[in-house]
């Protein structure tokens, strides 16, 4: 069908950033004056048009609009100008476990989820089961969900997203935090609603991903959609300008409008050489610094190893708020690892800081950082070392030939 199911006609969307606010009411009354600030602009007269049973990949740099836009798109944040269409029920994963109340137990949020997308108590209940199981959270589900842990949440979440017979999903970049076997259910899944007709708009920073599972993809840069087209042409696209993307400066930082920097990353190897190479199964320590230029208590640093392809193939949170915390200055940080688990080729390390209590991305784009993994030729991503057993009957050897009797 080529009816829009999603149609943006020139949106735009804009948030002020304090530079000074009033601390006291006495001193807005008072005073009389506002606080100062700028406009950020994170879409900038957008228009697209998604049709029907469509698979459209997100991609762009943290910061560049692209959650948004899915924001705009399923009615949680209003555009300050254009207009946004949507035909039939929309689904939306945005973050982990939007909508879902601490207190309540899953049982019960499965249903206010329900409801709040205004479906039937009957509806709901028809498919249960079906959300129980796929969740892999029955055992818990009397629980409050304040007690679940991030996995638990995430499944719970996305069960009732994918069950609840939407016509349009939308799926953030929430998927990441998922083990391995449950984001390959979730894709299986995902998979089944597409030849199902439905629409999906798909935020992701696994280009494999989105070149497997999308049929379109666009490019959103700077609050504007800067390419659109083939998933695999764009993907490419996207991969060459972010291995050039900002200017660096002597020290290796780089020229950045964001609250905090990453910069001045090295690689290790077990003796504490720097190397930008490394054998499959070495021990790696990767070090970089953190720049902050104000102070952010409940910080959190995410580092991703990203395949040649463009595929997430592990990725790692630390927060800070109960360690060292991250303060007006410079943070020197290390992550290390007993085994390099990679398959060969080149791989990239991306690292970003985010705000753990609102999910706000602190950091910019850092320069690419590159790593040569020297390994065995593998299907997989991974090279994981296995032990053989073996029990019952084998063959056996056959016996060699024995020498004939001289006469």
């Amino acid at each position: 069908m080529t009816d829009p199911a999603i149609r943006l006609e020139g949106v735009s969307k804009a948030f002020k950033i304090y530079h000074r606010r009033h601390s006291t009411l006495k001193e807005t009354l008072v005073r009389r004056r506002r606080g100062v600030y700028d406009l950020l602009h994170v879409l900038d007269d957008v228009s697209l048009d998604v049709p029907h049973g469509q698979s459209i990949g997100i991609v762009g740099r943290n910061g560049a609009g692209k959650s948004t836009m899915l924001k705009v798109m399923c009615g949680l944040m209003p555009p300050d100008a254009g207009s946004v269409t949507v035909w039939g029920r929309v689904s939306s994963l945005l973050e982990l476990g939007a909508g879902f109340q601490g207190e309540y137990s899953g049982t019960e949020n499965v249903f206010l989820y329900g409801a709040l997308m205004g479906l039937s108590q009957k509806f709901i209940s028809e498919r249960f089961d079906d959300i129980v199981e796929f969740s892999g959270v029955g055992d818990y589900l009397d629980n409050p969900v304040k007690t679940y842990s991030s996995g638990m949440y995430l499944r719970l979440a996305f069960a009732v997203a994918v069950h609840v017979d939407p016509d349009v999903l939308l799926i953030d970049e929430v998927l990441a935090v998922g083990d391995q076997t449950f984001r390959q259910k979730c894709f299986e899944r995902a998979q089944r609603l597409r030849a199902e007709g439905k629409t999906i708009v798909l935020v992701s920073h696994e280009m494999g991903a989105v070149r497997r599972f999308c049929d379109r993809a666009i490019w959103v840069h700077d609050g504007k959609i800067r390419a659109d087209g083939d998933p695999t042409e764009i993907t490419s696209m996207y991969l060459e300008w972010a291995e050039g993307a900002a200017p660096v400066t002597s020290s290796g930082t780089l020229h950045v409008d964001a609250p905090v920097s990453v910069g001045a990353i090295h690689l290790r190897d077990r003796a504490g050489r720097e190397v930008n190479e490394l054998a499959t199964g070495s021990a790696a320590r990767l070090e970089f610094e953190i720049q902050a230029h104000a102070d952010h208590p409940q910080a959190s640093v995410d580092v991703r190893w990203m395949s040649p392809d463009g595929t997430c193939v592990m990725a790692n949170t630390s927060r800070l708020d109960g360690g060292p915390g991250l303060h007006h200055g410079t943070l020197r940080a290390s992550c290390s690892l007993a085994s390099l688990p990679f398959a060969a080729g080149q791989h990239r390390v991306e690292i970003s800081v985010n705000d753990a209590a609102t999910g706000r991305v602190l950091s910019g784009a850092h320069e690419p950082f590159l790593v040569q993994v020297l390994g065995p030729p593998s299907e997989g991503v991974t090279v994981v070392p296995v032990e053989w057993t073996w029990e019952g009957s084998r063959s056996q050897p056959a016996e060699a030939p024995q020498p004939a009797a001289s006469a």
